[in-house]
């Protein structure tokens, strides 16, 4: 009789961890998904904030026209350096 009562509460003990593994698990994926799409969102704006320098850099006729000069390109790049880490 000792050992179903054992045996019912270490299932009951492993029943709880498999919930919160899993909740664990779900908060992980969609922390992730949020990463993602933030930094799908930085892209976006990356390109947009390319494309406006290009167009300034012709309406100006500046032959020479580096990343940022006008538009906030550089500091979209830096927020996804630190947003992604050193692999960007």
């Amino acid at each position: 009789m000792r050992t179903v009562a054992t045996l019912k509460r270490l299932a009951h003990i492993m029943y709880r961890a498999a919930i919160v593994a899993a909740i664990a698990a779900m908060a992980w994926h969609i922390h992730w998904l949020h990463k993602d799409q933030e930094f799908k969102q930085l892209q976006i704006d990356l390109t947009t904030a390319r494309l406006n320098n290009l167009k300034e850099c012709h309406l100006h006729d500046d032959a020479e026209c580096p990343e940022g000069k006008y538009s906030n390109s550089a500091e979209i790049i830096e927020k996804m350096k630190a947003s992604t880490g050193s692999w960007f």
